[in-house]
């Protein structure tokens, strides 16, 4: 009788690794399409000023760091760059200067360049897993060039103390500005004469 149940046991043996092979192979299938889970970084870029002058210069920073997930783990290889601006500076973060992003760190960046025109930046990061999966993250900002520059006069105009009245002829003064006012060659001042009151439409004369 207990030579019997021999093959009964045999038999539930390889229908049992059978069944095991089978659910390993389709969970192979099926998982090899599914995405695997990546650590939440994140990057900011801000411009210092959004708005500059022609010519002037755009300072960006950009600071790398982690978002909440359950899947963060530290980054090696982190590199920071920007479609528009050129080279991306690192300048502090790395607080134990071991090269790797700890989830825990904030890293911070600089760049600078001339702007002529309406720019809008894209920057990216990316960094490695400890099992090399490639990690990336990528956000934008704009600055915006005003063509209008204050630009620095020399007149010879005749200064009217509005107080006195006192004329002093050919008065040599210099200001800046876009919004000039005076037309005749006579600048109205208050009485210590301060030239940054100065005003005129039309800086030929």
């Amino acid at each position: 009788m207990q030579k019997a149940k021999l093959p009964y046991i045999s038999i539930l043996f390889h229908i049992s690794l059978a069944l095991f092979c089978c659910f390993f192979a389709v969970s192979s299938v099926y998982g090899a399409d599914r995405p695997k889970p990546k650590p939440n970084l994140l990057i900011q870029v801000y411009a210092d000023d959004r708005i500059i002058n022609e010519n002037d210069l755009a300072n960006y920073t950009y600071k790398v760091y982690f978002g909440s997930s359950y899947y963060n783990v530290s980054l090696k290889n982190i590199k920071v760059t920007d479609d528009k601006c050129q080279p991306v500076r690192y300048q502090r973060g790395d607080r134990n200067n071991n090269n790797t992003m700890e989830t825990d760190e904030l890293w911070e960046y600089k760049c600078s360049i001339s702007l002529s025109e309406d720019t809008e930046n894209t920057a990216t990061v990316t960094g490695t897993t400890p099992s090399g999966q490639i990690v990336t993250a990528t956000d934008s900002t704009s600055v915006a060039v005003s063509h209008q520059r204050n630009i620095i006069y020399t007149l010879v105009v005749t200064v009217v103390d509005e107080i006195t009245g006192e004329k002093i002829k050919n008065a040599i003064v210099s200001f800046a500005g876009n919004d000039i006012s005076a037309t005749d060659g006579t600048a109205r001042f208050q009485s210590d004469l301060d030239p940054a009151s100065l005003s005129r439409n039309n800086p030929n004369i």
